[in-house]
């Protein structure tokens, strides 16, 4: 009787490599973390040389442009990361068809030939490494939602707003007749007393 064939996990990482992971039907996320771990180059690529605080596998959210939410929704999301004691394989055979088909690659690994299409993100808990984004004048986003994103030391602001823009689906232009395209930006904002202060970052 032969054994089950291993599953193939493709995990993006932050910096938007791919890595491959093998393991065996029954392991955990923090299994996966661990053999992609093993990998020192993945660390060096996200982290640089800030300090190791920690890893978490989240799950990829792409929504389709112009999506309504109700304020309910919004705040439920949280911030995608899995319980380290999840079994993996789950995530695996969920794979929406809605999901962004540009994330799709070919494995490397032999006899995966098919398509692999990655549902997971590996992200470094360093606090350096997290951004805490408030929202202003967005369409379907209430301006006090607050949302978590995970990023590497090489990640552009550019990279932050597509980012956001897939994963809540903000509209590409204004949703009215006649409406024009929409730009978005990132503003660094900061506390001088009772005043906030804002500074467009590029």
């Amino acid at each position: 009787m032969t054994s089950p064939s291993p599953l193939i996990v493709p995990i993006i990482l932050v910096n938007g490599d791919l890595q491959f992971v093998e393991v065996d039907h029954g392991a955990t996320v923090q299994d996966v973390l661990n053999e992609l771990l093993e990998t020192s180059d993945v660390k060096n690529n996200i982290l640089g040389d800030l300090e190791d605080q920690g890893w978490a596998l989240q799950r990829l959210r792409f929504e389709r442009k112009g999506r309504r939410w109700e304020e309910e929704e919004l705040e439920a999301l949280g911030d995608g990361t899995l319980d380290p004691s999840e079994l993996i394989e789950p995530f695996l055979n969920n794979i929406s068809p809605d999901n962004n088909t540009s994330m799709r690659t070919f494995s490397t690994f032999p006899m995966t030939g098919h398509m692999q299409q990655p549902v997971l993100r590996l992200v470094s808990l360093n606090s350096y490494l997290t951004l805490d984004l408030s929202f202003l004048r967005l369409p379907e986003i209430h301006d006090s939602f607050a949302y978590k994103l995970f990023i590497s030391r090489q990640t552009l602001v550019s990279t932050v707003i597509t980012q956001v823009i897939d994963e809540l689906g903000l509209a590409l232009s204004i949703p009215i007749p006649g409406g024009g395209p929409l730009e978005y930006i990132m503003e660094e904002v900061w506390t001088d007393g009772s005043s906030e202060n804002y500074q467009e970052i590029h």
